[in-house]
């Protein structure tokens, strides 16, 4: 993937077991945006994570909800504690 890309969220829904997190990738360039399947875009987000939290950060389950490869939407859901 050569162009760069910004990644935004927003908390939709927490609970005692739960946080729901409704995430959006936006690339530079909307001319040569790449095909980004489920399982990709599930490991770009465990590389994100693993870069800011360290291993601590990976260890943390995650579960990927919902995907919309169009505009490279998810909703996805971690503990929330």
């Amino acid at each position: 993937m050569g162009s760069t890309s910004v990644v935004r969220y927003r908390r939709i829904r927490d609970d005692k077991h739960y946080m729901y997190l409704d995430i959006g990738l936006e690339f530079e360039s909307a001319n040569n945006r790449p095909f980004v399947g489920r399982r990709q875009y599930k490991a770009m987000i465990m590389s994100a994570i693993r870069s800011l939290f360290g291993d601590f950060g990976t260890a943390v389950g995650l579960d990927l909800i919902h995907y919309r490869d169009s505009d490279y939407r998810a909703i996805i859901r971690t503990n929330a504690k």
